[in-house]
């Protein structure tokens, strides 16, 4: 990972209310804390209020000094930023948080974003996107987070399928005086389609007495 430049901060103009923006720095590397102090207390308009080195640790702090804004890694032992994001979300929606991480995978980042982080930003080594997150941030405290979640899938409507109704047997015509009826011309017919199977007549049922 690069080493922080504090050097590269640029001086930013100061808020707009012209207040300074009290942070609670959230990181397990004490060289990281250190640095990113003396980057923000360089800048205009910045104090760091509070330390941590993991999450259970912010989010005493976080009770204590009801800071601005929380600044969070994200690998920490004994609680993670994670953990400890959703925690402080549930305790002080009102408090923004920005993750300040040194993993750039995008599921994190999704992930930290679902459970409301203000901001992602990544420890490259320049200060300067992180005051600009920060002071964004810092401008929406009091304000609701916007929900964010998982997009939802569309599915494909498909019509319904309906089987296909049996047309119903055909009667078959009452036998002539003479002739013989449906079960005397069974063999006759079965020869026959087994002889012809294309040409197989159609089944009908025979007629009921009733209609005699």
């Amino acid at each position: 990972m690069t080493p922080l430049r504090t050097s590269e901060m640029a001086a930013p103009p100061p808020t707009a209310q012209g207040s300074t923006i009290r942070l609670a720095l959230v990181d397990d590397s004490d060289e990281i804390r250190l640095l990113a102090r003396l980057g923000l207390d360089d800048a205009d308009g910045f104090s760091v209020v509070a330390e941590a080195s993991d999450g259970a640790e912010a989010l005493a702090v976080v009770d204590a000094h009801l800071p601005d804004v929380v600044v969070l890694d994200v690998a920490m032992p004994v609680m993670d930023g994670l953990q400890a994001l959703a925690e402080l979300r549930v305790r002080h929606p009102e408090i923004p948080v920005v993750m300040f991480s040194g993993f750039s995978e995008r599921h994190l980042e999704d992930r930290a974003r679902r459970l409301g982080a203000a901001a992602y930003v990544e420890k490259t080594g320049d200060l300067t996107r992180l005051a600009a997150e920060l002071r964004r941030a810092a401008a929406t405290r009091g304000k609701p987070a916007p929900a964010s979640g998982p997009r939802r899938r569309h599915r494909a409507t498909t019509p319904t399928h309906r089987p296909r109704r049996r047309p119903a047997p055909a009667t078959c015509p009452a036998p002539a005086a003479g002739r013989a009826g449906p079960r005397e011309h069974r063999p006759a017919r079965v020869a026959r389609s087994r002889a012809r199977p294309w040409s197989r007549p159609p089944r009908c049922a025979p007629p009921s007495p009733l209609s005699a």
